[in-house]
């Protein structure tokens, strides 16, 4: 049964980089992750405070690189069936408005499974990426993110991001990523 459904997944993936949207003739999957380095969280999930907290402290950092960069907001499908959508143009504010606490979060993840927002700048200087929703047991809010960034800024953000989270991180070139885990 998961052979067949990732060879559909594969076969949407394929279908759709050739195939162009009804609406206003976009392509669909024309966006590329940008090179450098990706940071991802090791063990899977962490709950939504954790989550939330985490996210507030990558986007001020990337804020502070260029603060008033146009910013674009994704429905990033790359796990769920590897699609990948342009939604809207936001802004630094509008970003911290969703990540600010776990209910905000939550109130604005797309509700698919695997289905994670995807944010990255006009310029594709960087992707961060990031999904919340109830654990197997429908228990508790959990979730995960990751973070590609251009290698020159790495040091730095290890400094001051990075060694400040309570759970490990993974660092994998982000080609290597992005091939592991896109459908």
């Amino acid at each position: 049964m998961r052979n067949v459904i990732r060879n559909v997944a594969k076969f949407t993936r394929i279908r759709a980089r050739y195939c162009k949207s009804i609406q206003g003739g976009i392509r669909l999957n024309t966006y590329n992750p940008p090179k450098g380095t990706n940071y991802h969280i090791q063990d899977g999930n962490v709950d939504a405070v954790t989550l939330s907290r985490s996210l507030c402290k990558v986007v001020s950092y990337l804020q502070s690189d260029r603060p008033y960069v146009k910013l674009f907001r994704y429905a990033d499908w790359w796990e769920h069936d590897g699609l990948h959508f342009k939604k809207a143009e936001i802004d630094f504010h509008s970003l911290f408005s969703i990540i600010e606490s776990p209910w905000y979060l939550f109130e604005n993840m797309p509700g698919d499974d695997y289905v994670f927002i995807g944010i990255s700048p006009e310029d594709n200087k960087w992707y961060l990426r990031f999904y919340l929703d109830w654990d197997d047991n429908g228990e508790k809010l959990e979730g995960r993110f990751d973070v590609t960034i251009p290698n020159e800024m790495c040091n730095k953000f290890e400094q001051e991001v990075v060694s400040k989270f309570s759970y490990k991180v993974d660092i994998e070139d982000s080609g290597s990523y992005y091939n592991r885990i896109v459908l």
